[in-house]
């Protein structure tokens, strides 16, 4: 997996993250990025992304990774607890690692606000993750370059 960009992908609302994929792998292929050097692993939901990614992590070392889920609000507290708790472990692993890690994880008050997100008739926010994931690829590989 080494010099790779890794996307952990959740299968739950898979029409969504389907979309999103797919808006990833467009925008890195229009970056030029050659697929041999995209990893996708897909996980059951949007709360095993974390350790997954911490897993990837301490097994081999990544250029960077895209977090990819949808959690859409129902009746429950439960999308309050998977939007927090994932956010904020992935934003843990990006600072502790040093490493670009990109919260793709969609966190919507119903089910349209997500198709129309994942669209990629519409605004697909897949390719504007994966946008995010390369320029902090440079932006961290000039601050390591030059110190600033």
């Amino acid at each position: 997996m080494k010099n790779k960009i890794v996307i952990v992908v959740s299968k739950f609302n898979k029409l969504i993250t389907d979309e999103l994929l797919a808006g990833v792998l467009v925008e890195l292929n229009n970056q030029s990025v050659n697929e041999k050097n995209v990893q996708t692993i897909e996980v059951p939901g949007a709360l095993e992304i974390p350790g997954t990614i911490k897993m990837i992590l301490k097994y081999s070392k990544p250029l960077a990774v895209i977090a990819l889920g949808a959690v859409i609000k129902g009746e429950t507290a439960h999308f309050e607890f998977v939007a927090e708790n994932s956010s904020r472990l992935i934003s843990d692993l990006s600072i502790q690692n040093e490493i670009p890690i990109i919260n793709g994880i969609l966190t919507t008050y119903d089910s349209s606000q997500a198709v129309k997100r994942s669209s990629r008739a519409e605004k697909n926010k897949g390719s504007e993750f994966a946008k995010a994931a390369m320029d902090m690829l440079h932006t961290y590989g000039k601050i390591k370059r030059t110190g600033k």
